[in-house]
């Protein structure tokens, strides 16, 4: 962002650029020049000769640290009894760094490419994680973390038509929609004179490996009407079923802030790789007519009947400001909805680091949006005072769009910690999941992530910072991280988030899945110390985020003789190979994290037999003793099996077993000798 100086004197003096401004709450039009789409394909970039960093800028990168007016909002102090106060109890050391509590799955992202900051973000599919950064785009595959492969935002865009108007391509963001099975990528561009624009591309199918739809959209344009903007700190959204949408800050070539924007792009068109036509609101206004700065679309994870657009005051304040745009496509329009109060929100202090300057924090700027289950969430920093001074913390809300009232409010961080650039994701069953960055005077910069804030609030070791981030006082950081669901199960979320490496001068992204592990599993059947016959059926609870099973059972406790150890998509097992008169213990585990616990060991005994049962009708009783007898002198059939003749276990079936049995059913003798 370039110096935001303006951007004060706009807040209190309403400026339409090329028009007296209406008391109305945005503008809006019709584009009428469809935008073309290019073919980009990953498999063939990969054949190519091509770049997978491009050089440092030949300019300052333009997102320069904010200048913020002054405050006077109180300072929230940590309150134990103030459920709103979610305190972190992670304790960093040296052994705890990058230890099994890590995500399910964890790999090193992109590497530093020479642009600063690196604004990461983050998408994930059925297969595939896609990652974008300043200014490159890479494909992992999310089950082995291979890089699949990467490319400069220059060159993935090189073909579209119009081309971009410079190589200085900026801003990225990527979401997975999941209802209509697409990754979508945008960034910015702008030759800084008079051209800007939307760079947009879509994957044609769910696998990222396939080929995409690239777009180059005039980000100058309001609708048909030129104008002298360019576009700055994008936001990426998409609605339940109609409509992606594209948001920016706009500023005029060599001049201040001026509106934020909204682009509205045809899912139908887009998917297909058809011609993409556009609607445009802009100007969008707050509760009492002031100009909006930094509005975010939402990513739609539930039917909204519409799309969900929200806004912070980026410098603090107590309230946050949120609108609905209906009928996307054929006429567009959006209302401002009553305004949401809450507890104050001072901007945060810059985030102290071990052995450097302090990391710069871009104020109470809004985060990525998402909307579920009637509720719009979002997260952003904060200053509070834990007990010892005021640190950067992370604040996360939730607006119940049925009430306009806040009714998710967290603070989170700790004391002597900082806590900045987050980014929240909900799942279907509103757990929430939250990534940030961290540090302290004896800290690097470090990521860490919250499962389940409402419930939990420990936080997990993405991945430990391995040197001071040098630079001058504020040290250039963020602007954002990146969390998305899980394109195959959205009650998992994938983070990425940039950290130092071991050169203090470079910045490593590292991508990582959570929930770290799932619950255990209860063991039903058998249970411990209990017979079976064969075949066993072995039994457990189902976890609801388990897909699979490994279910393992062995001939002693420590389970180095397995005599199964399978993959089941179920709650059970029949093991019908397991042999008659043995011993065995068993135990499961859900799969897709290799961390989750077994439940408790189970003992049991085979025995396909009762003791005395010679005539196998379940029990032992005289008529076992006829049949017995029989089998000697009659010629009948043998017992079955035959050791369940063998009452007192002299290890052939004679007449003793059949007195011997007699004796135990009416005269109190000795109890059966067989096995079970």
């Amino acid at each position: 962002m370039r110096s935001f100086a303006a951007l004060l004197l706009l807040s209190f003096i309403l400026i339409c650029y090329g028009e007296t401004c209406p008391g109305a709450t945005f503008k809006s039009a019709a584009g009428e020049k469809a935008a073309t789409a290019t073919v980009t394909s990953p498999r063939q970039i990969n054949q190519l000769p091509h770049p997978i960093e491009s050089d440092k800028p030949q300019r300052k990168y333009h997102k320069d640290p904010m200048e913020r007016p002054d405050q006077d909002l109180p300072v929230p102090m940590f309150d134990a009894a103030d459920p709103r106060f979610r305190q972190d109890l992670y304790e960093a050391s040296e052994s705890s760094r990058d230890v099994a509590a890590a995500p399910c799955e964890s790999f090193i992202g992109i590497l530093d490419t020479g642009w600063n900051p690196p604004d990461p973000d983050v998408a994930v599919g059925p297969d595939h994680v896609v990652e974008v950064v300043n200014s490159s785009i890479a494909i992992f595959d999310k089950h082995t973390g291979q890089k699949l492969m990467q490319s400069t935002a220059a060159f993935w865009f090189s073909g579209t038509n119009p081309a971009p108007p410079s190589s200085f391509i900026y801003d990225p963001k990527v979401v997975y929609d999941p209802n209509g099975g697409r990754f979508i990528i945008l960034y910015l561009c702008t030759d800084d004179v008079s051209e800007s624009s939307y760079l947009v591309s879509v994957s044609s199918t769910s696998d990222a490996m396939d080929d995409w739809y690239s777009y180059n959209f005039d980000a100058t344009l309001n609708g048909i009407t030129p104008t002298s903007t360019w576009p700055d700190y994008p936001g990426l959204g998409f609605d339940f079923d109609q409509a992606v949408y594209v948001t920016s800050n706009q500023w005029v070539f060599n001049g201040g802030f001026i509106y934020s924007k909204v682009r509205i792009l045809p899912k139908a068109q887009l998917y297909a790789g058809l011609n993409v036509s556009f609607n445009d609101l802009w100007d969008l206004r707050e509760n009492d007519n002031g100009v909006a700065f930094t509005v975010k679309p939402a990513s739609t994870y539930s039917d909204a009947d519409g799309e969900f657009l929200l806004s912070n005051v980026w410098f603090g304040g107590t309230y946050t400001t949120y609108w609905k745009i209906t009928d996307p496509i054929l006429n567009p329009a959006v209302a401002v909805r009553p305004r949401v109060n809450v507890p104050s929100y001072p901007s945060p202090p810059n985030a102290a680091q071990l052995g450097g300057s302090a990391i710069g924090t871009i104020g109470a700027m809004t985060q990525e949006v998402i909307f579920r289950n009637g509720k719009v969430y979002t997260s952003f920093d904060q200053r509070v005072n834990w007990g010892s001074g005021n640190v950067s913390a992370v604040r996360v809300l939730g607006v119940d769009t049925a009430s306009s009232m806040a009714t998710v409010d967290y603070l989170f961080g700790a004391d002597g910690k900082h806590y900045f650039f987050p980014a929240v994701y909900v799942d279907p069953n509103d757990v929430i999941y939250l990534v940030c960055n961290r540090s302290a005077t004896n800290e690097y910069v470090s990521v860490h992530y919250v499962e389940d804030l409402a419930n939990n609030s420990t936080s997990v070791q993405v991945k430990a910072g391995e040197s001071t981030r040098s630079g001058s006082a504020p040290v250039r950081w963020g602007d954002y991280a990146g969390i998305s669901p899980d394109g195959a199960d959205q009650s998992k979320a994938w983070v990425c988030m940039e950290y130092p490496s071991q050169f203090s001068s470079t910045w490593y992204t590292w991508i990582g899945q959570a929930p770290s592990q799932l619950i255990g599993a209860n063991p039903l059947n058998p249970l411990d110390q209990t017979l079976t016959m064969l075949p066993t059926q072995v039994e457990w609870s189902s976890i609801a985020a388990a897909q699979e099973y490994q279910l393992q059972i062995a001939e002693d406790a420590g389970f180095a003789t397995l005599a199964v150890d399978v993959v089941v998509g179920d709650t059970s097992y029949s093991a019908a190979s397991l042999t008659d008169q043995t011993t065995y213990f068993w135990r499961v585990r859900a799969l897709g994290c290799p961390n989750n616990p077994w439940t408790p060991t189970q003992e049991f005994r085979v025995c396909n037999f009762v003791a005395g049962d010679a005539d196998a009708s379940g029990i032992a009783s005289v008529g076992d003793a006829v049949f017995v007898i029989q089998y000697i002198f009659g010629g009948g059939p043998a017992p079955s099996p035959l050791e369940s003749g063998d009452v007192n276990c002299d290890g052939a079936v004679t007449i003793a077993d059949a007195v011997y049995l007699v004796n135990f059913i009416f005269g109190g003798g000795p109890d059966l000798c067989g096995e079970c």
